[in-house]
C-alpha cells in the first residue's frame, strides 16, 4: 500500500508521466517470439518495458518494478526503483 500511496503523491504533484506503449508493442511481440525459438523466454510485458528503457526520445526514465531483478544490466541509464524501498 505505501507504494501506491508514493506512486500517486508523485503522479498529483506532476513526477510522473505516463507513456503509452504502443509503438513497442509489435517489436516486443517479435523480439519475444524470436528467443522462444532460441530457448529464451522472456515476459512481453518486460520485453515491452526493455524497449522503452533503450528509446532515448523519451529522455530521462525511472521505472518503478518489484522486479528489480529482471532488469539488471539493462545498460540504459534507466533508475530503477523498487517501490519497496520508498
Amino acid at each position: 500500500m505505501v507504494c501506491i500511496s508514493r506512486f500517486t503523491y508523485l503522479n498529483k504533484r506532476g513526477k510522473v508521466k505516463l507513456i503509452t506503449d504502443d509503438k513497442y508493442r509489435e517489436d516486443a511481440l517479435n523480439a519475444v517470439q524470436s528467443g522462444l525459438k532460441r530457448g529464451k523466454h522472456y515476459s512481453l510485458v518486460d520485453m515491452v518495458i526493455r524497449l522503452m528503457m533503450q528509446d532515448k526520445s523519451l529522455g530521462r526514465v525511472s521505472v518503478m518494478t518489484f522486479n528489480v531483478k529482471d532488469f539488471i544490466g539493462s545498460e540504459t541509464g534507466v533508475e530503477i526503483v523498487d517501490p519497496r524501498e520508498l
